[in-house]
């Protein structure tokens, strides 16, 4: 039997290009690349590591935006909510930390923590056993449902692997529960990590359908934009999705939606302006100014421009000189009394 050498090497032969220093490099300190590698991530963790040191380091920056896309594309995962699920495990290891849209590296390797698998299993099973509940009823129905099976209907009939259909439910809901998450941290600017307040609602009651992730979406949008912030803290995914209160929630958000498809913000403050800038002065809109006109918008009987237009001009025509400066204190009303609804109340009975 003749020996055949695996790699010969010719010294005429054009060789392979390799990688140089030259075309750019990564400074990665010796201990972080040591911790890495003794860690024990998973192939999928690993990657999206890289990606984000690639993302970060590699441009001498410590944070930086990266969307799920871009995340996809350098680790060449399927989807976005699989990019989305490996970033938050990173997150709760403490392994990444995030700020708001930013995400970066936590180059103190002591802090880094094994994630709590047994957590997460439980939570598996938590899904698990309320979609098997909910689906028990119907099982139960087929089964002391009396027919005649035929031998064609045997023949005919497509029987799914045992098991499948449960996996793929709560990988769905454990996936659109992320995906939520992802969502309220970017609009909250938030480090949140807890999906079992969107679990919930996102799974089938014996008294309630699931609430889609639209819905759950939209009543965080309306939170955000119209509830007072304690100690300047927008409210957390807990107190949003009150299972007990969510129904009302839902139905004080899509009233909302449809009065800010009639009602431009920017709008109320030109108006505003225009009618009391001149001796209230002018005002610029800004995040507090929109929250107070959202909650305005409730009191108002013509929830449109019309509304806001018909409430400044009665103000400023009723309003006694006090609340326009002519007072010791030289103190004026503002925008932002004008926006309380008592103020609102005041000017319809010409209290003012």
């Amino acid at each position: 039997m003749r020996n055949t050498p695996i790699l010969t090497l010719h010294r005429n032969t054009q060789e392979a290009k390799k990688v140089s220093i030259d075309d750019g490099f990564t400074a990665i300190p010796n201990e972080l690349l040591f911790a890495m590698g003794k860690f024990g991530f998973t192939q999928r963790q690993f990657n999206l590591l890289l990606a984000v040191i690639q993302k970060t380091l590699s441009w001498h920056k410590e944070m930086d935006w990266i969307s799920n896309a871009q995340l996809c594309e350098l680790v060449d995962l399927p989807d976005e909510q699989k990019a989305s699920k490996t970033k938050q495990e990173l997150v709760r290891m403490n392994v990444l930390v995030q700020k708001g849209n930013k995400i970066g590296l936590n180059l103190s390797v002591s802090e880094w923590k094994k994630a709590d698998c047994t957590k997460e299993a439980n939570l598996a099973r938590n899904v698990q056993k309320t979609l098997h509940k909910s689906c028990n009823s119907d099982c139960t129905k087929r089964a002391n449902t009396k027919e005649t099976i035929t031998k064609q209907k045997i023949n005919n009939t497509p029987l799914p692997p045992k098991g499948e259909v449960g996996s793929e439910a709560e990988n769905e809901v454990l996936a659109q529960a992320q995906a939520l998450l992802d969502y309220y941290n970017g609009l909250a600017q938030g480090a949140c990590r807890d999906t079992q307040p969107f679990i919930t609602l996102l799974t089938k009651t014996t008294s309630r359908e699931a609430y889609t992730p639209d819905d759950i979406k939209l009543v965080i949008r309306w939170v955000l934009k119209t509830w007072s912030r304690r100690n300047n803290r927008p409210a957390k995914p807990v107190n949003i999705c009150r299972v007990t209160r969510f129904d009302g929630y839902l139905s004080d958000a899509v009233a909302w939606e449809r009065s800010r498809n009639q009602v431009d913000c920017a709008d109320v403050v030109e108006v505003y302006n225009e009618i009391l800038g001149p001796r209230l002065g002018e005002f610029e809109l800004d995040d507090a100014a929109e929250k107070q006109i959202w909650t305005l918008l409730e009191h108002l009987k013509d929830k449109s421009i019309n509304g806001f237009r018909n409430y400044f001009q009665a103000f400023a025509d009723t309003a006694r000189a006090h609340y326009f400066g002519d007072n010791q204190s030289g103190w004026k009303a503002g925008f932002g009394y004008l926006m309380k609804p008592e103020t609102l109340i005041k000017t319809r009975r010409e209290e003012l």
